[in-house]
């Protein structure tokens, strides 16, 4: 249960969060989160239990600051097609949880993982701003991209060495290493 574990937390991951059924919604348990805490959303874009918009409404209303990870393709179960990419896709989202958990920064709430068939290799985009919920004067950030940005205008985006920490954080993870060290 997410409220038990609140006294001491910091920072939650929610991967899949089961939002909603096709009676009722689960948002309670988010909007009574406290503002100290900081909570990332691994979605899948076709996950039928948690609709990216009726996510997006809930984060807006939460006290807490929300970041969220989307993952192209995937369902409730974070399965991609061809089957293969299911793994590699599973592996590129625990390199930017743990990218997040070490540094989640209040200006850069979005990102997108998909697969590159052609590649064979899932794809992380780095973190970059959207609409982020909550903010405090000290660290306002815009809330939603604008229609030039969603029309291909570069956004804003952190993209120093992310690849080498990516490949970092696998290695370690390949020999045992903690990742959010």
């Amino acid at each position: 249960m997410v409220m038990a574990a609140t006294e001491h937390t910091n920072q939650l991951v929610l991967v899949s969060y089961p939002l909603h059924t096709a009676k009722e919604t689960r948002d309670q348990v988010l909007l009574d989160l406290p503002a100290s805490i900081k909570v990332v959303f691994v979605i899948g874009n076709r996950d039928e239990m948690c609709d990216l918009e009726r996510l997006e409404e809930v984060r807006r209303k939460m006290k807490c600051r929300t970041w969220r990870v989307v993952v192209q393709n995937a369902d409730h179960g974070m399965n991609v097609k061809p089957k293969a990419g299911t793994l590699e896709v599973g592996r590129k989202t625990g390199v930017a949880v743990a990218m997040w958990l070490k540094a989640s920064d209040v200006s850069l709430r979005e990102g997108t993982i998909c697969w590159n068939a052609d590649k064979e290799t899932a794809q992380w985009s780095g973190w970059s701003t959207g609409d982020a919920g909550p903010e405090t004067s000290a660290d306002a950030q815009p809330s939603k991209p604008t229609a030039k940005e969603t029309s291909g205008e570069k956004r804003k985006t952190r993209s120093t060495d992310v690849h080498d920490r990516e490949d970092a954080t696998a290695t370690r993870s390949r020999k045992g290493g903690k990742l959010a060290g």
